[in-house]
């Protein structure tokens, strides 16, 4: 039984990596010369891609099926990079990955590491393991984009940013609230209670900061300063910053309901929904230009690399047809806007 386990797993660990690599390899071609080396997304794999929108209840659409086989063929590029400058070579994590299914498949539990290394290596485990795949693709990845960095932004191209993206950096509104509580437990006397609470401070007799002692008690407190309107629904429940939105300033409103009883709500100050100045949120807005930079360079060289394959894809209607070549042009990631270098 454990011979049948263990001849299934090294079935699984090989085949997978073949499926995914496609019916041609590297091919040993050098680059530039002869033939590009082939890049087959197979009938099982597009099944794949297609099944990925099911737990959502629905079939996957054209435009999301189109970039999930985007995403295949990019990772298919960026893994073959990766081997092409050595960053498998003397990498920890491909070589505790081909010990850690090594010791799965081998009929020795004595063995040493290093003797599990090189019967993995002789297996082509570090080819088909999905994680190394994954592992080598996303080092690629970064190393592709590390450029993005090397100039710092101007101040211009920040407030262009910063105009362009205003969504991703505006300030929420915030209100300064003191409150009075009457708790739920009181049962049909909260409402009643309320009332009462209420004509006593619009009568001017109390004092504002004095008002929460006429209620119950309030752990998370009776005054909050410049708080978002997520904060006061997180702390009093769904739709309580609706409700002191419609108050007015420096008055007692309410009772307004929360998860917890009723509130009478004292607004001292609001301060409206507004953009930042470009120093409070520089250090944001400067990482915020690396990120599109780095994608924006990732989208070229990746680009560019898919120039140098022949990218076929098979249908899954017709798995033993032989694969049909797609052309760049059908592939939604955008044609290069510049060549850019390794």
């Amino acid at each position: 039984m454990k011979r049948a386990l263990q001849i299934r797993a090294l079935h699984f660990l090989v085949l997978g990596g073949a499926l995914f690599a496609g019916k041609s390899w590297w091919s040993g071609v050098a680059r530039g010369s002869g033939p590009r080396p082939e890049i087959v997304v197979t009938a099982a794999q597009r099944e794949e891609i297609r099944r990925d929108g099911q737990p959502l209840g629905r079939r996957s659409t054209p435009e999301e099926e189109g970039a999930r086989l985007d995403r295949v063929v990019d990772d298919e590029i960026l893994y073959r990079e990766a081997l092409a400058r050595g960053l498998d070579r003397d990498n920890p994590v491909v070589r505790e990955r081909v010990i850690q299914s090594m010791r799965l498949l081998s009929d020795d539990p004595q063995a040493d590491e290093a003797t599990l290394f090189r019967q993995g290596l002789r297996l082509g485990l570090d080819r088909s393991d999905v994680v190394v795949r994954r592992h080598l693709a996303a080092t690629m990845r970064v190393l592709a984009a590390a450029a993005a960095r090397r100039d710092p932004p101007s101040d211009a191209e920040l407030r262009e940013v910063l105009a362009r993206e205003a969504d991703l950096f505006r300030l929420p509104r915030t209100t300064s609230v003191t409150h009075v509580f009457v708790s739920s437990a009181r049962g049909a006397l909260a409402d009643g209670t309320a009332r009462a609470i209420l004509a006593a401070l619009r009568s001017g007799r109390v004092d504002p900061a004095e008002a929460p002692r006429l209620g119950d008690a309030f752990p998370p407190g009776f005054r909050l300063s410049q708080r978002t309107d997520a904060d006061l629904d997180a702390v009093f429940g769904p739709r309580f910053a609706a409700g002191v939105a419609e108050l007015p300033l420096e008055s007692w409103g309410g009772p307004i309901a929360s998860s917890y009883g009723l509130h009478l709500v004292w607004v001292h100050a609001r301060i409206p929904e507004r953009m930042p100045s470009l120093d409070s949120v520089r250090g944001r807005l400067v990482e915020h230009v690396y990120h599109l930079r780095a994608e924006q360079r990732l989208r070229d060289w990746l680009a560019v690399r898919r120039t140098r394959y022949e990218i076929r894809i098979e249908e899954p209607r017709d798995r033993a047809a032989r694969p049909v070549a797609i052309p760049m042009e059908a592939l939604s990631l955008p044609r290069p806007a510049a060549v850019v270098g390794d």
